[in-house]
């Protein structure tokens, strides 16, 4: 016994609110580290997202000239060295998170420009190479299109 009148029952009573007050305080703390932790990864996540479209406007110019210089591979015709170049260019652009846009992909008016027709073409032909950062299109690429294709 702790004092008079008071039994075990009662400091047994007293220890499990104590008990399920501090219970309750921990789910609480959990609960709140939780929301924040959650707060605080999407700010994370926010930030890499701007220093990303940051990083991506900033690259913008250098990413234009290079996609200029393959243009101008692009002009030597089949010389396989031109085409090589090319393809190296390429990876560049594209290790720098752009994706290059080209004539892998279906006519597409938003990402090709067209520039010209010709009657000596199948399909349409790519004669400057776009550019798209996170799904946007920043240059489309430029297209010669069959004379019979219509729009």
């Amino acid at each position: 016994m702790d004092g008079p009148g008071r039994g075990f029952g009662d400091y047994h009573e007293e220890l499990n609110l104590k008990l399920d007050q501090l219970a309750d305080l921990f789910r609480r703390r959990l609960i709140e580290d939780r929301n924040l932790r959650a707060a605080f990864e999407a700010q994370q996540r926010k930030i890499q997202e701007l220093e990303s479209e940051v990083l991506g406007e900033r690259m913008l110019p250098i990413m234009k000239q290079i996609c200029l210089i393959a243009d101008r591979c692009l002009t030597q015709g089949d010389d396989p060295f031109a085409a090589s170049v090319v393809d190296e260019l390429k990876e560049v652009v594209e290790a720098s998170g752009y994706s290059v846009i080209d004539g892998s992909e279906e006519f597409d008016p938003l990402a090709h420009e067209v520039v010209g027709r010709s009657e000596h073409i199948g399909d349409f032909e790519v004669v400057g190479i776009g550019l798209r950062y996170h799904g946007r299109i920043l240059l489309p690429a430029r297209v010669v299109l069959p004379a019979s294709c219509e729009l």
